[in-house]
């Protein structure tokens, strides 16, 4: 097994840009909210003008984040590659629910 940097980014199908970062020896994280899909999303959004989210928008967010990380999921089981989502706890206090979806290190190759 090649030996991997501990950061980067990668398109999966669909789903572009979207950053990556090894936590551990054998798991690798895909970060749904740090790809160009979500940004693209976040971009195209009416916020107001307010710097807080009002709870209409969080739930519209969280859905999407929702929606992006059983779509990149969705993805990864057609290529044959196991995962699973999780909600990241780093970043405590953010107003969107942070989710990342996990595959093992070794499967890592299977999407390039």
């Amino acid at each position: 097994m090649e030996n991997l940097k501990y950061e980067g980014t990668i398109d999966l199908g669909e789903f572009k840009n979207v950053s990556w970062h090894q936590r551990s020896d054998n798991r690798i994280f895909l970060t749904v909210t740090e790809s160009d899909n979500f940004r693209e999303i976040e971009n195209n959004y009416d916020f107001k003008g307010t710097d807080e989210l009002a709870e209409e928008d969080r739930d519209y967010l969280d859905g999407k984040v929702d929606e992006l990380a059983e779509g990149i999921s969705k993805y990864l089981n057609s290529i044959g590659v196991e995962n699973e989502i999780y909600d990241d706890q780093i970043g405590y206090g953010q107003e969107i629910v942070n989710l990342v979806v996990a595959i093992y290190k070794n499967d890592f190759n299977k999407l390039k």
